[in-house]
């Protein structure tokens, strides 16, 4: 019954089980219907695991017939050679060097959006959604080239990649309790889910099928790609898969992670005039961390605020001991990025929202301690592509809009997969006087 009463905490109250948990120490012991469950929060506890698991002892997906019928045989779902292998055709396409190509079409995305709130100058508007329609359009563009990208898919992906997500947690659930069997139950999670993996699968199909006639987009360099060390290339149906993985995966972190920028931009106008001042200062040009060093640090204290994923799961394949804990054969072990990012002798009055943690020279606290993309050999692999278009979108919007919220206004995470804004999240977009995007423009 104890393991019951964890499924349902987790379902229900999902980040303040874990908060609980982590006052009990770490690893923190729990069960999770059949299973031993260790819930791991420290960082020198985190790194070890993530250690381990280039050891072989932990594997990334245990619940790998819930992701399969999202992600197919794509990179999130595989471990061994074969992941190896994909991982070393992807990783070229998402270093910092390989994204930088995708600039200047991030860069017209975010013109249209910015010229779009122009005419909504002065009103409220729900930036969650805003900002879900940009990266959806940023994503397709990059994936299937910009003039599929222009295909009037938005919605409809958007929504059902929202419900995959939602989903997520409770299909992970109902697996852990009743194995395979929970997929052919007649539940709602069950006709959602597979309805949204239907609408996804369908869209999918369509844009590939675009982007055949158009060779372009990163499915065109992914039709040449081989192996360096086996020389294989990818086969339709798992260039298929990872089309499906990137799209599903890219969209929403990027578009909640933006969502919470802008949030914590309204609710710190110091913080926000004094960014904007350094963006002001700077001829257009490169947008990097070192050209904005304070809006790097912002997007950073963002990202450990408001980490996209609540939880990262391995599964131990052999004994292990974490610190004093001996962890079984078969156990899970949880990671949670969300508390990790608030302990209070890492981060110091954790709840405040400050970018001088993450400035150059700052001492910022060391590996494992900031999670927000995982770590070790499974890190997320377009972390570089989620930073740029975050710091492109902070550095445009910033010079054409003030953000403003009430001072009583707050927004709480609504815990799932990912932790979007519990009711949606409404934001006062200012425009900006014309004067002083042109002399921003001038370099003056």
């Amino acid at each position: 019954m104890l393991g019951f009463s964890a499924v349902y905490r987790l379902a229900t109250d999902l980040l303040g089980f874990f908060q609980s948990l982590a006052e009990q120490g770490c690893p923190a012991p729990f069960r999770l219907g059949p299973y031993r469950a260790f819930l791991v929060t420290r960082p020198e506890h985190v790194r070890h695991v993530y250690q381990r698991e280039q050891a072989g002892v932990y594997i990334n997906n245990r619940f790998a017939s819930v992701t399969k019928r999202v992600f197919g045989d794509s990179l999130l779902n595989n471990d061994g050679p074969q992941w190896a292998s994909q991982r070393r055709m992807l990783k070229p396409y998402f270093t910092n060097a390989g994204v930088k190509q995708w600039a200047s079409l991030i860069d017209r995305k975010l013109g249209d959006l910015a010229d779009a709130w122009e005419r909504k100058a002065g009103e409220w508007l729900t930036v969650d959604a805003e900002c879900a329609a940009l990266t959806q359009a940023v994503m397709t563009s990059v994936l299937f080239g910009e003039e599929v990208g222009q295909t009037a898919v938005a919605q409809e992906a958007i929504e059902a990649i929202h419900v995959v997500h939602q989903e997520f947690v409770t299909q992970t659930l109902g697996l852990a309790l009743l194995g395979p069997v929970f997929s052919w139950l007649p539940v709602p999670s069950n006709r959602r889910f597979n309805r949204a993996i239907r609408t996804i699968d369908r869209i999918v199909g369509r844009l590939i099928d675009c982007a055949s006639r158009t060779r372009q987009g990163l499915i065109a360099f992914l039709r040449e790609t081989v192996d360096p060390d086996t020389g294989r290339s990818m086969d339709a149906k798992l260039l298929r898969d990872e089309l499906i993985a990137l799209y599903v995966a890219g969209q929403e972190t990027t578009g909640i992670a933006l969502t919470w920028l802008l949030y914590e931009l309204a609710k710190h106008p110091e913080i926000a005039e004094k960014a904007r001042k350094d963006v002001l200062d700077r001829r257009e040009g490169e947008v990097n961390a070192e050209a904005f060093p304070y809006l790097w640090a912002i997007v950073q204290e963002t990202l450990r605020l408001h980490p996209s994923t609540t939880t990262l799961l391995r599964y131990a394949v052999r004994g292990d001991r974490i610190g004093e804990v001996e962890i079984p054969r078969g156990s899970l072990v949880l990671m949670s990025p969300y508390v990790t990012h608030r302990l209070p002798d890492i981060w110091p009055d954790p709840e405040r929202f400050d970018p001088t943690r993450f400035k150059p020279g700052s001492g910022a606290p060391g590996v494992c301690s900031f999670i927000t993309f995982g770590g070790g050999r499974h890190i997320c692999l377009g972390l570089n592509l989620a930073n740029r278009i975050l710091l492109q979108s902070a550095v445009t919007l910033l010079r054409r809009f003030e953000f403003y919220v009430p001072n009583d206004y707050r927004v709480n995470p609504r815990p799932g997969l990912f932790l979007r804004p519990e009711g949606g999240c409404r934001i006062q977009i200012v425009s900006r006087p014309l004067s002083d995007r042109l002399a921003a423009a001038a370099g003056r």
